[in-house]
């Protein structure tokens, strides 16, 4: 052996009987205590130990027999546990003196605390201690006696323990390591700079061991899993980034963990130069682009080094920039002084949990130099275009057809790019036989002609962002209507003159009745027409049939009953198409909870279509199944045939207020994705056009709806019952022009006293709006 690795021998007794064991084995292990040489990356035969300090030695080989991974070992030579019965006695006693004012946050303050508490509690002696001796007695000394030897590997357990990560905690003192990955039961493996993938000698047995470690490992980042919140995202008190599976309900193979180890020194970009990841020209580039401003992605598969790139980036940014940063969880290093660092936080509930696009509105109002979004991965993609200030091509509109009457909700680019060539711009388009949703100078909601329409580019886009966390997001050239506190007169204003506090105008309602006077009717030979089906006649005095199917009428009404029908088959059904069936087949899935739903379509389809339903109990669920091809020929055409292609039937747009109703009350069949609050009815989807659809549909039909975005899901609010069905904003009356008009007729001493009292409040800047229903009250 080495001089060196002799003396630590001599110093540390279990690494020398760990050394006798393994030189008998593989031979002495080449000892190094300084950096890690790099011609060991290429090295074919590795035997190498190196110390990691307080006592902690890593021996990195190849066992004769090989590994269960085929990896070299990673052997953690630690000191040897303590005698559980000291270790229970000491944490007795120190469980005994800590009281709700010991708190500390920094680890470096908890190490201190605990060893503190340890000398309290403790005297060494220089003799062996028969701790399950001294356990047994009834009464335990002020202070334990405790063995000089074992002292030291208390201390030790102790700190590694209840300030570290337990068994996690060499890896994390470990600088050569990159990730740390538990996949479940078995060994837990590391990715080594030096070595690469290694196996550790760490191994979960069973199952609650591993689900046992799991759960204290969370609760101690402050972030515990369950079965009820299975996936934790988290950052370690070191900086590195932790994600946590648990159970095996999202895991076959049981909880498992990942750890990306964090670099408290971010790498600069020569370092990056020299090792090949971008030459001088490139960084030179990206220097010019962030010293004029520009914004861009760093884009790369996993471990490609993106963090370390951005990190490497951020110094070209001007020092006396400003810099908000939102992630996850805390990667990004930023070296300016006038740095905002935010951080989203997921409770699993909507109304407490901050998203990304909550920080980056935030962040927007705070004037900064420069936002960077931190792991985009997917749909949380258009964050970081908000980010940029880029233009919103998808800003929904609805659209009527005035030859076809079919009406449709659409992006408004998607619109106006129908009439535009590939690079054409700046030229206005005339169009004709549509018209679109506008309002009059008195406020009421119209169909208008759209007489043109015109594309093109700009540099400066205006975010509106309004009570309801709703925005919007248009050209400061572009008008909006506003109502006029003085006059009460709806008025178009542009949005660069916008200030907060004006009073964004939008609709709830149709006022006129006389829309819903006339029956909706469906041709339902006129639609089946249109698809390419073979054998499609008129028979029984105008029924549809389809090659030798059933039966149904060729006209049917837009009721209440099929209104229901077609929303519980948006929420529940899908349309089959298997080999084994000749046509189409229509399906339902409803669960044990949805039988007055199941009860209720059961019904209509035997009375408004004559058919029979063939039900196939699954336990969880029931299966309803309807073998009549031209109805779900028709439904598929009405609703969609696939879950990601669903969409409310355009017949529905012009329907009644009670049969919208009816459709949003079917829709509610989905219970898994559905639920009552104080009569607002939340749909959730991941289809975002058929959340924007059932937005629209209910505020023309005088329901109060919102939309938010959760993840990889939209959450749709409808006031469905109960009072409040009109949005309350609709309801309200400016008071400054009530006021203005009472002391222009010197009729302020004439008031009723609430009436006074409320323009007092006016006055004093207390109160700005009356409702109809008040002050109707109060002028009677």
């Amino acid at each position: 052996m080495s001089e060196e690795l002799t003396k630590e021998a001599k110093r540390y007794p279990y690494l020398a009987n760990y050394l006798r064991k393994i030189i008998r084995e593989v031979g002495t292990p080449l000892f190094i205590t300084g950096k890690l040489p790099d011609y060991l990356k290429k090295a074919s035969y590795v035997n190498v130990m190196y110390p990691l300090g307080e006592g902690i030695f890593i021996h990195v080989y190849m066992p004769p027999e090989g590994t269960e991974s085929g990896y070299r070992k990673y052997i953690v030579v630690e000191p040897p546990k303590p005698p559980k019965a000291l270790t229970f006695l000491v944490e007795t006693k120190i469980a005994e003196l800590v009281t709700e004012k010991d708190v500390a946050q920094e680890t470096d303050e908890k190490k201190k605390l605990l060893l503190n508490f340890l000398e309290k509690v403790t005297v060494v002696v220089e003799d062996p201690v028969n701790y399950e001796e001294l356990l047994a007695k009834k009464r335990v000394p002020k202070k334990v006696p405790v063995y000089i030897v074992d002292y030291e590997y208390l201390r030790y357990y102790l700190i590694r323990d209840k300030v570290g990560l337990g068994v996690l905690e060499p890896f994390i003192r470990d600088p050569y390591i990159e990730d740390i990955s538990c996949d479940g039961l078995g060994y837990i493996y590391i990715v080594h700079k030096i070595f690469g993938p290694l196996e550790t000698s760490i191994k979960f047995e069973t199952e609650e061991e591993l689900d046992r470690f799991v759960i204290e490992l969370s609760e101690r980042i402050g972030k515990p899993v369950s079965h009820a919140r299975p996936i934790v995202d988290a950052t370690l008190p070191d900086g590195s980034r932790i994600n946590i599976v648990f159970g095996t309900d999202v895991s076959l193979k049981g909880s498992n963990f990942t750890i990306r180890k964090f670099s408290k020194k971010p790498l600069s970009i020569i370092q990056l130069v020299n090792w090949g990841t971008l030459d001088e020209r490139v960084a030179a580039y990206l220097w010019m682009l962030l010293l004029e401003g520009m914004s861009g992605f760093i884009s790369g598969e996993t471990a490609s080094g993106k963090t370390t790139s951005l990190n490497a980036m951020i110094a070209f940014i001007r020092p006396t920039a400003k810099i908000i940063t939102i992630e996850d969880t805390a990667e990004v290093q930023v070296p300016h002084e006038n740095w905002v660092r935010e951080l989203t936080r997921d409770t699993g509930s909507a109304e407490s949990s901050v998203t990304m696009f909550d920080l980056l509105k935030a962040a927007l109002r705070q004037r900064p130099n420069y936002i960077i979004v931190g792991e985009i991965r997917g749909a949380e993609g258009n964050i970081a275009f908000q980010a940029m200030q880029s233009v919103s091509w998808d800003t929904p509109v609805l659209i009527k057809n005035t030859v076809t009457g079919e009406i449709k909700l659409t992006p408004i680019g998607a619109f106006v790019d129908q009439f535009y060539n590939e690079n054409e711009e700046n030229i206005p388009k005339f169009v004709e036989n549509y018209e679109t949703l506008s309002m009059d100078k008195q406020g009421i909601v119209k169909w208008s002609k759209i007489k043109y329409v015109l594309r093109h580019r700009t540099k400066e886009i205006y975010e509106i962002t309004y009570e309801g966390k709703g925005t919007i997001k248009t050209t400061g050239s572009h008008s909006v209507f506003v109502l006029d506190e003085d006059s009460l007169e709806v008025k178009p204003k542009p949005v660069s003159e916008l200030k907060g506090g004006d009073l964004l105008v939008t609709f709830v309602k149709r006022e006129s009745m006389k829309e819903y006077a006339r029956r909706i009717l469906i041709d339902v030979y006129e639609i089946l027409s249109t698809m390419n089906i073979s054998r499609i006649k008129v028979i029984n005095e105008g029924h549809i049939q389809v090659r030798n199917s059933n039966t149904i009428p060729r006209i049917l009404s837009l009721d209440k009953d099929l209104a229901y029908l077609l929303g519980a088959y948006i929420a529940d059904g899908c349309i089959e198409t298997k080999r084994e069936l000749k046509n189409p087949t229509l399906s339902f899935s409803f669960g044990v909870s949805e039988n007055e739903i199941a009860d209720r379509v059961v019904k209509i389809l035997k009375k408004k279509f004559g058919t029979e339903v063939h039900v196939r109990d699954r336990k969880t669920y029931s299966l309803f199944r309807v073998y009549n091809a031209p109805l779900s020929y028709l439904i598929s055409v009405l609703c969609g045939s696939k879950l990601s292609k669903k969409h409310i039937p355009q017949q529905l747009w012009a329907a009644s207020p009670d049969v919208v109703k009816a459709f949003l009350e079917g829709y509610m069949a989905d219970a898994r994705r559905t639920g009552v609050r104080a009569g607002i009815v939340v749909y959730i989807t991941k289809n975002k056009r058929l959340a924007l659809e059932l937005v629209w549909l209910a505020r023309i039909a005088g329901f109060e709806s919102k939309m938010f975005k959760n993840g990889k899901y939209y959450d749709v609010h409808i006031r469905l019952y109960g009072k409040g069905r009109i949005r309350p904003w609709s309801e309200k009356i400016p008071l400054k022009p009530i006021v203005t008009f009472l002391e222009r007729k010197k009729l302020e001493g004439k008031l009723p006293l609430e009436l006074t009292y409320i323009i007092s409040r006016f006055k004093r800047g207390k109160q700005r709006f009356i409702t109809r229903n008040t002050l109707r009250k109060l002028l009677r």
